[in-house]
């Protein structure tokens, strides 16, 4: 793991930084796929001006091309028709929406399946204000727009937003669909639109945000011991998601 030191020398002085504690991953959570997943709907009242920005994630799903579609994470409406959302389809591609008052403004699908059965893969997702980008494990993928009609939407247009789920798509009718099987950990979110450098180095330090200013950074248990039903939050927003329906904290997290 990455180490931070915290002091250097310099003639017969000595130059103490602040006293910093090297990164570690010791827990994700774990959600089975039928009802559970974790809240922190107050996640979208602090991102909600937001018109540049970027969602990072590790994730790690028992089935790369699951018999139904599944969906790490969403940002939407409980009861109106409009959301950001991700989901792992059937084919095995990461497919990203987002969809204003019941209109796709833009979609798009990695070309390839870039994930396998029970192995951690590190997303990136970054819009610059013009258009999103896709990172696999540091570096961007390949991705084909099937809807452009307004690339820069991003989530101040989702003027209705309510929900921030984890685990599970929610929006439009206050109905959980597309239930994640599988692991999650090291999920934020930062206003910053980060380049490809900083998104390859995020992947080096194995997800760590702590130095981008996160508004919404879950790490999945690590600041929370692994027990309980809260995962702290560690951004500026202080939006604490709650487990709900059972997911389990795991030992299993990306090396």
């Amino acid at each position: 793991m990455p180490y931070l030191g915290n002091s250097l020398s310099v003639g017969s002085s000595a130059v103490t930084a602040s006293a910093l504690t090297p990164f570690t991953n010791t827990y994700s959570v774990d959600f089975d796929g039928t009802d559970d997943y974790a809240a922190a709907d107050g996640f979208v009242s602090s991102t909600s001006s937001e018109t540049s920005g970027s969602f990072l994630w590790y994730m790690n799903p028992d089935d790369a091309t699951p018999t139904g579609s599944q969906s790490p994470w969403s940002y939407g409406d409980d009861n109106g028709n409009e959301s950001l959302f991700c989901y792992i389809s059937t084919a095995g591609k990461l497919i990203i929406i987002l969809r204003v008052a019941g209109t796709n403004q833009w979609v798009f699908e990695t070309n390839s399946a870039p994930f396998s059965d029970e192995t951690w893969t590190h997303c990136a997702l970054v819009h610059n204000g013009t258009e999103p980008v896709f990172y696999i494990n540091g570096s961007a993928v390949p991705i084909t727009f099937t809807t452009s009609t307004d690339k820069t939407a991003w989530l101040a247009d989702l003027t209705a937003a309510d929900v921030f789920r984890i685990g599970v798509l929610r929006f439009f009718d206050s109905t959980d669909r597309n239930q994640f099987s599988g692991k999650i950990d090291e999920l934020g979110y930062t206003s910053t639109a980060l380049s490809s450098g900083q998104v390859s180095d995020i992947y080096a330090a194995g997800g760590d945000l702590s130095n981008y200013s996160p508004i919404g950074y879950w790490r999945m248990g690590d600041n929370d011991g692994g027990t309980g039903t809260t995962i702290t939050d560690q951004g500026s927003g202080g939006n604490d998601a709650t487990l709900t329906n059972g997911p389990t904290f795991s030992t299993d997290v990306p090396t």
